[in-house]
Protein backbone atom coordinates (compact mmCIF):
# COMPACT_ATOMS: atom_id res chain seq x y z
CA UNK A 1 0.00 0.00 0.00
CA UNK A 2 2.46 2.63 1.26
CA UNK A 3 4.39 1.95 -2.48
CA UNK A 4 1.49 2.67 -4.30
CA UNK A 5 0.72 5.74 -2.60
CA UNK A 6 4.03 7.38 -3.07
CA UNK A 7 6.63 5.88 -5.26
CA UNK A 8 9.57 8.38 -4.06
CA UNK A 9 11.61 6.28 -1.83
CA UNK A 10 10.37 3.10 -3.92
CA UNK A 11 14.08 2.38 -3.87
CA UNK A 12 15.68 3.32 -0.78
CA UNK A 13 19.07 3.69 -0.27
CA UNK A 14 20.25 0.68 1.88
CA UNK A 15 22.66 2.56 4.92
CA UNK A 16 22.66 6.28 5.67
CA UNK A 17 25.54 7.25 7.79
CA UNK A 18 24.60 8.80 11.21
CA UNK A 19 27.74 11.68 12.11
CA UNK A 20 27.98 11.61 15.89
CA UNK A 21 29.85 15.01 16.41
CA UNK A 22 31.06 15.74 19.81
CA UNK A 23 32.96 18.29 21.29
CA UNK A 24 36.09 17.08 20.12
CA UNK A 25 35.37 16.97 16.64
CA UNK A 26 32.68 19.95 16.25
CA UNK A 27 34.68 22.34 14.26
CA UNK A 28 35.91 19.70 11.72
CA UNK A 29 31.81 18.47 11.30
CA UNK A 30 30.49 22.15 10.70
CA UNK A 31 33.55 22.27 7.76
CA UNK A 32 32.21 19.44 6.29
CA UNK A 33 29.01 20.94 6.44
CA UNK A 34 30.45 24.46 4.63
CA UNK A 35 31.70 21.88 1.70
CA UNK A 36 28.27 20.25 1.10
CA UNK A 37 25.93 23.28 2.01
CA UNK A 38 25.04 24.54 -1.64
CA UNK A 39 24.19 21.27 -2.85
CA UNK A 40 21.43 20.49 -0.26
CA UNK A 41 19.09 23.79 0.06
CA UNK A 42 16.21 21.52 2.23
CA UNK A 43 17.56 21.12 5.84
CA UNK A 44 15.41 19.10 7.93
CA UNK A 45 15.93 19.72 11.79
CA UNK A 46 14.97 17.77 15.06
CA UNK A 47 15.87 17.82 18.81
CA UNK A 48 15.88 15.51 22.01
CA UNK A 49 15.37 17.37 24.81
CA UNK A 50 14.93 16.83 28.76
CA UNK A 51 11.15 16.71 28.92
CA UNK A 52 8.35 19.30 29.95
CA UNK A 53 8.77 19.19 34.01
CA UNK A 54 8.14 22.96 34.49
CA UNK A 55 4.66 25.29 33.88
CA UNK A 56 4.92 29.08 33.85
CA UNK A 57 2.82 30.85 36.24
CA UNK A 58 -0.37 32.12 35.94
CA UNK A 59 -0.63 29.54 32.53
CA UNK A 60 -4.14 29.30 33.09
CA UNK A 61 -5.13 33.01 32.79
CA UNK A 62 -3.74 33.20 29.82
CA UNK A 63 -6.81 33.22 26.86
CA UNK A 64 -4.86 33.45 23.91
CA UNK A 65 -4.45 29.48 23.27
CA UNK A 66 -0.72 30.21 21.02
CA UNK A 67 0.34 32.21 23.85
CA UNK A 68 -0.51 29.48 26.32
CA UNK A 69 1.84 27.25 24.27
CA UNK A 70 4.68 29.83 24.02
CA UNK A 71 4.72 30.59 27.28
CA UNK A 72 5.15 26.70 28.04
CA UNK A 73 7.59 25.76 25.67
CA UNK A 74 9.58 29.35 26.81
CA UNK A 75 9.92 28.50 30.31
CA UNK A 76 11.26 25.37 29.40
CA UNK A 77 13.40 25.97 27.04
CA UNK A 78 15.02 29.06 29.18
CA UNK A 79 15.79 26.28 31.96
CA UNK A 80 16.70 23.14 30.25
CA UNK A 81 19.79 22.05 28.08
CA UNK A 82 19.16 20.75 24.96
CA UNK A 83 20.68 16.88 24.46
CA UNK A 84 20.81 16.40 20.89
CA UNK A 85 20.21 18.36 17.10
CA UNK A 86 19.50 16.74 14.21
CA UNK A 87 20.42 18.32 10.80
CA UNK A 88 19.92 16.08 7.36
CA UNK A 89 20.73 18.19 4.33
CA UNK A 90 19.30 16.89 1.65
CA UNK A 91 17.95 17.66 -2.54
CA UNK A 92 14.31 17.80 -4.02
CA UNK A 93 14.89 14.12 -4.39
CA UNK A 94 15.74 13.41 -1.28
CA UNK A 95 19.37 12.81 -1.68
CA UNK A 96 21.85 13.29 0.96
CA UNK A 97 25.08 14.34 0.86
CA UNK A 98 27.38 10.58 0.80
CA UNK A 99 24.23 9.42 2.53
CA UNK A 100 25.20 11.15 6.05
CA UNK A 101 23.40 13.04 8.46
CA UNK A 102 24.51 15.09 11.55
CA UNK A 103 23.87 14.36 15.23
CA UNK A 104 25.41 16.71 17.36
CA UNK A 105 25.72 15.71 20.83
CA UNK A 106 25.56 17.77 24.13
CA UNK A 107 26.78 18.22 27.28
CA UNK A 108 24.07 16.62 29.98
CA UNK A 109 24.75 16.19 33.37
CA UNK A 110 21.94 13.66 34.77
CA UNK A 111 23.52 15.19 38.66
CA UNK A 112 23.37 18.72 38.26
CA UNK A 113 20.87 19.13 34.68
CA UNK A 114 16.74 19.38 35.20
CA UNK A 115 14.88 16.86 33.58
CA UNK A 116 11.67 15.05 33.76
CA UNK A 117 12.22 11.50 34.64
CA UNK A 118 9.85 9.75 32.33
CA UNK A 119 12.03 12.01 29.77
CA UNK A 120 15.43 10.61 30.24
CA UNK A 121 14.44 7.04 30.59
CA UNK A 122 12.57 6.79 27.34
CA UNK A 123 16.16 8.48 26.14
CA UNK A 124 17.99 5.90 27.92
CA UNK A 125 15.84 3.21 26.46
CA UNK A 126 16.98 4.85 22.60
CA UNK A 127 20.20 3.89 23.70
CA UNK A 128 21.68 7.63 24.35
CA UNK A 129 24.59 7.49 26.30
CA UNK A 130 24.26 9.61 29.27
CA UNK A 131 27.76 9.43 30.82
CA UNK A 132 29.36 9.95 27.02
CA UNK A 133 27.30 13.04 27.17
CA UNK A 134 28.38 14.40 30.10
CA UNK A 135 32.25 13.40 29.28
CA UNK A 136 32.06 14.50 25.48
CA UNK A 137 28.86 16.54 25.05
CA UNK A 138 29.14 20.05 23.25
CA UNK A 139 28.82 23.08 24.78
CA UNK A 140 25.67 25.16 23.90
CA UNK A 141 27.86 28.50 22.92
CA UNK A 142 30.13 26.68 21.07
CA UNK A 143 27.65 24.97 18.70
CA UNK A 144 26.13 28.41 18.78
CA UNK A 145 28.94 29.97 17.73
CA UNK A 146 29.76 27.95 14.47
CA UNK A 147 26.12 27.73 13.11
CA UNK A 148 25.80 31.61 13.52
CA UNK A 149 28.90 31.85 11.40
CA UNK A 150 28.22 28.84 9.42
CA UNK A 151 25.92 30.31 6.65
CA UNK A 152 23.35 27.91 7.36
CA UNK A 153 21.01 31.10 9.56
CA UNK A 154 19.72 34.01 8.53
CA UNK A 155 19.59 33.05 4.83
CA UNK A 156 16.69 32.90 2.43
CA UNK A 157 18.50 30.30 -0.57
CA UNK A 158 17.92 27.46 2.55
CA UNK A 159 14.35 25.69 3.72
CA UNK A 160 14.31 24.50 6.87
CA UNK A 161 11.69 21.35 7.69
CA UNK A 162 10.65 20.33 11.08
CA UNK A 163 7.95 18.66 12.59
CA UNK A 164 5.97 20.33 15.87
CA UNK A 165 9.00 22.64 15.74
CA UNK A 166 8.42 24.97 18.85
CA UNK A 167 11.12 23.56 20.95
CA UNK A 168 13.34 22.45 17.95
CA UNK A 169 13.52 26.41 16.93
CA UNK A 170 13.36 27.46 20.44
CA UNK A 171 16.52 25.35 21.47
CA UNK A 172 18.29 26.00 18.32
CA UNK A 173 17.70 29.88 18.55
CA UNK A 174 19.11 29.75 22.32
CA UNK A 175 22.49 28.23 21.37
CA UNK A 176 22.67 31.34 19.64
CA UNK A 177 21.34 34.28 21.68
CA UNK A 178 22.31 32.55 25.17
CA UNK A 179 19.46 34.15 26.81
CA UNK A 180 16.24 33.90 27.81
CA UNK A 181 13.66 33.56 24.51
CA UNK A 182 11.76 36.68 23.74
CA UNK A 183 8.49 37.14 26.68
CA UNK A 184 5.80 37.44 24.11
CA UNK A 185 4.83 35.05 21.10
CA UNK A 186 4.65 37.04 18.53
CA UNK A 187 8.57 37.94 19.07
CA UNK A 188 9.57 35.06 19.20
CA UNK A 189 7.96 34.35 15.58
CA UNK A 190 9.81 37.58 14.63
CA UNK A 191 13.19 35.98 15.72
CA UNK A 192 12.45 32.23 13.94
CA UNK A 193 12.02 34.13 10.74
CA UNK A 194 14.41 36.47 10.77
CA UNK A 195 16.58 33.43 12.24
CA UNK A 196 14.93 31.05 9.51
CA UNK A 197 13.43 32.91 7.25
CA UNK A 198 11.86 30.15 5.03
CA UNK A 199 10.72 27.18 6.96
CA UNK A 200 7.50 24.40 7.06
CA UNK A 201 6.36 22.32 9.69
CA UNK A 202 5.20 18.98 8.54
CA UNK A 203 2.39 18.38 11.56
CA UNK A 204 1.32 21.72 10.14
CA UNK A 205 1.12 20.97 6.33
CA UNK A 206 -0.58 17.37 7.35
CA UNK A 207 -3.10 18.99 9.24
CA UNK A 208 -4.03 21.73 6.48
CA UNK A 209 -3.90 18.53 3.76
CA UNK A 210 -7.52 18.60 2.56
CA UNK A 211 -6.98 16.56 -0.59
CA UNK A 212 -6.45 13.24 0.77
CA UNK A 213 -8.24 12.36 4.48
CA UNK A 214 -6.03 9.77 4.47
CA UNK A 215 -2.54 11.93 5.59
CA UNK A 216 -4.59 13.84 7.89
CA UNK A 217 -5.99 10.40 9.93
CA UNK A 218 -2.10 9.18 9.59
CA UNK A 219 -0.90 11.97 11.10
CA UNK A 220 -3.60 11.70 13.82
CA UNK A 221 -3.18 7.97 14.37
CA UNK A 222 0.25 8.09 15.47
CA UNK A 223 2.07 10.99 14.27
CA UNK A 224 5.15 11.13 12.31
CA UNK A 225 6.35 7.42 12.62
CA UNK A 226 2.95 6.86 11.13
CA UNK A 227 2.52 9.67 8.63
CA UNK A 228 6.19 8.45 6.97
CA UNK A 229 4.99 4.52 7.10
CA UNK A 230 1.91 5.68 5.30
CA UNK A 231 3.81 7.61 2.71
CA UNK A 232 6.39 4.96 2.48
CA UNK A 233 9.49 6.61 3.69
CA UNK A 234 11.79 4.34 5.54
CA UNK A 235 13.64 4.90 8.77
CA UNK A 236 17.37 5.00 9.50
CA UNK A 237 18.65 4.83 12.70
CA UNK A 238 17.06 4.99 16.30
CA UNK A 239 13.37 6.73 16.68
CA UNK A 240 13.84 9.21 19.42
CA UNK A 241 17.73 10.19 18.09
CA UNK A 242 17.75 13.71 16.44
CA UNK A 243 19.49 12.58 13.45
CA UNK A 244 16.77 9.66 12.33
CA UNK A 245 14.35 12.01 13.31
CA UNK A 246 15.37 14.77 11.53
CA UNK A 247 16.28 12.42 8.24
CA UNK A 248 12.57 11.01 8.44
CA UNK A 249 11.19 14.45 9.12
CA UNK A 250 12.82 15.73 5.76
CA UNK A 251 11.94 13.09 3.41
CA UNK A 252 8.20 12.88 5.01
CA UNK A 253 8.39 16.23 3.98
CA UNK A 254 9.48 15.42 0.05
CA UNK A 255 6.86 12.57 0.19
CA UNK A 256 4.36 14.46 1.12
CA UNK A 257 4.71 16.87 -1.45
CA UNK A 258 5.50 14.39 -4.03
CA UNK A 259 2.52 12.81 -3.59
CA UNK A 260 0.41 16.15 -3.65
CA UNK A 261 1.69 16.68 -7.24
CA UNK A 262 0.52 13.92 -8.87
CA UNK A 263 -3.11 15.02 -9.75
CA UNK A 264 -4.36 18.44 -10.14
CA UNK A 265 -6.51 18.91 -7.45
CA UNK A 266 -3.37 17.86 -5.46
CA UNK A 267 -1.03 20.50 -7.47
CA UNK A 268 -3.68 23.26 -6.31
CA UNK A 269 -3.94 21.82 -2.80
CA UNK A 270 0.15 21.87 -2.32
CA UNK A 271 0.40 25.47 -3.67
CA UNK A 272 -2.27 26.34 -0.98
CA UNK A 273 -0.55 24.76 1.29
CA UNK A 274 2.62 26.54 0.99
CA UNK A 275 1.62 29.71 0.79
CA UNK A 276 -0.63 28.94 4.29
CA UNK A 277 2.03 26.86 5.85
CA UNK A 278 5.28 28.81 5.58
CA UNK A 279 7.23 30.03 8.08
CA UNK A 280 4.51 28.83 10.47
CA UNK A 281 5.12 27.16 13.82
CA UNK A 282 2.37 24.41 14.68
CA UNK A 283 1.04 25.17 18.34
CA UNK A 284 1.59 28.91 17.74
CA UNK A 285 -0.13 29.86 14.64
CA UNK A 286 -3.49 30.28 13.61
CA UNK A 287 -4.28 27.65 11.55
CA UNK A 288 -3.45 25.30 14.33
CA UNK A 289 -4.78 26.92 17.07
CA UNK A 290 -8.01 24.45 17.39
CA UNK A 291 -5.59 21.51 17.08
CA UNK A 292 -3.07 22.52 19.77
CA UNK A 293 -5.76 23.49 22.25
CA UNK A 294 -6.66 20.09 22.50
CA UNK A 295 -3.64 18.64 23.56
CA UNK A 296 -3.97 18.13 27.04
CA UNK A 297 -0.50 18.67 27.61
CA UNK A 298 3.06 19.64 25.53
CA UNK A 299 4.28 16.57 24.07
CA UNK A 300 7.60 14.81 25.25
CA UNK A 301 9.34 14.18 22.22
CA UNK A 302 8.52 16.22 18.85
Amino acid sequence: MTEQYCSLFANPVKTVSIVNVWNHNLEEQFAEIKKIIDHYPIIAMDTEFPGVPFKPHAFQSLKNPQEQMYRMVACNVNRLKVIQIGFAFMNEQGQLPSNRVWQFNFHFDLDTDSYAKASIDLLKSCNIDFELHKKQGIRMCDFGSLLTSSGLVCEERWTWITYHSAYDFSYVIRTMILRNLPMHESEFLQLVKDVFPRTFDVKLLADSCDFDNRIKEAKQGGGLQNLSFMLGVPRYGTQHQAGSDALLTGQTFLALKHCCLQTDEGRNNWIELEEQCVNNVYGLSELSTSQASEEESPPVFL
